[in-house]
C-alpha cells in the first residue's frame, strides 16, 4: 500500500482565488523526487469556467494570463528557469519501501522477518519525517513566495501604497492530502506487524527425537 500511496498526490499548492483556495499544482512522492507538478484542480475548474463563458475550446496555450501548462506546472519552483525543486531523499525512500516489501515476503514467517519488516518500516518513516523537516518542494515554494511578496507589500507600504492587502490576499500555501497521511499510517501499521511477529517468534516448535506414537512392538497395541 505504500508504494502504490507514492504514486498519488501527496502535497498540492493553492492561494487565494475568487471563492475561496485554489490549488493550483499538486505532487506526488514521485513528483516530488524527479521535480515535476500536475496542474491542480482549481486551475483546471478555472479553465472550464473560462471555455463554458467563452464557447471555445482551451488548448495547451490557456489563456489565462497566456501561461502554457508547462509554466503552470512550474508555479511549484523556486525559479522557474529550472523547474520545480527535487526531494532526491526520496529516492532512496522508494528503495526502502521496496526492498521491504520484497525481501521480508521470501522468508518464513520468524523473527528475523519480523525484524525487517519493523527495520524497513522504521527506515521509511524516518526518511519521510527528515524530509518533512527539510521541507517538500511545494512547502519550499510557499515559503519563498510568501517572502518575496511580503518584501514588495512591505516597498508599497514605504512609497506611499497603504497596507498594500492585495499582497495578503497573494499569499500561497502547501498543504499535505491524504494519502501522505495514510502513508504513515501503512509503515506504522507495518512496523506494528513486525514488532509482533519478532515478540511471537516463529510457529509452534516440536521437540525432535521424540514422538507421541507408541512403538509397534507396545504389546498394549493388541
Amino acid at each position: 500500500m505504500a508504494v502504490l500511496l507514492f504514486f498519488l498526490p501527496w502535497t498540492d499548492l493553492s492561494c487565494n482565488g475568487p471563492t475561496g483556495r485554489m490549488q493550483i499544482v499538486t505532487q506526488s512522492g514521485l513528483q516530488s523526487a524527479i521535480g515535476e507538478a500536475s496542474e491542480g484542480g482549481g486551475i483546471a475548474r478555472q479553465r472550464e469556467e473560462q471555455e463554458r463563458m467563452t464557447g471555445k475550446k482551451a488548448n495547451n496555450k490557456l489563456d489565462l494570463g497566456e501561461l502554457r501548462r508547462e509554466q503552470i506546472q512550474k508555479v511549484g519552483a523556486g525559479n522557474k528557469d529550472d523547474g520545480p525543486e527535487k526531494a532526491p531523499m526520496l529516492w532512496l525512500y522508494l528503495v526502502v519501501l521496496l526492498a521491504g516489501s520484497i525481501v521480508p515476503a521470501i522468508l518464513a514467517a520468524n523473527r528475523l522477518r519480523g525484524g525487517l519488516v519493523l527495520g524497513f518500516a522504521g527506515f521509511a518513516v524516518l526518511l519521510l519525517l527528515i524530509q518533512l523537516l527539510i521541507g517538500f518542494p511545494l512547502a519550499s515554494t510557499a515559503a519563498e513566495f510568501n517572502t518575496d511578496t511580503k518584501k514588495v507589500g512591505n516597498v508599497g507600504k514605504n512609497i506611499g501604497m497603504g497596507e498594500a492587502n492585495m499582497f495578503g490576499k497573494m499569499e500561497m500555501k502547501c498543504s499535505y492530502l491524504p494519502s501522505f497521511w495514510i502513508t504513515f499510517l501503512m509503515l506504522i501499521g507495518s512496523g506494528a506487524l513486525g514488532l509482533v511477529q519478532v515478540i511471537q517468534g516463529g510457529g509452534p516448535k516440536t521437540s525432535r527425537g521424540r514422538s507421541n506414537r507408541r512403538p509397534r512392538d507396545d504389546p498394549d497395541n493388541d
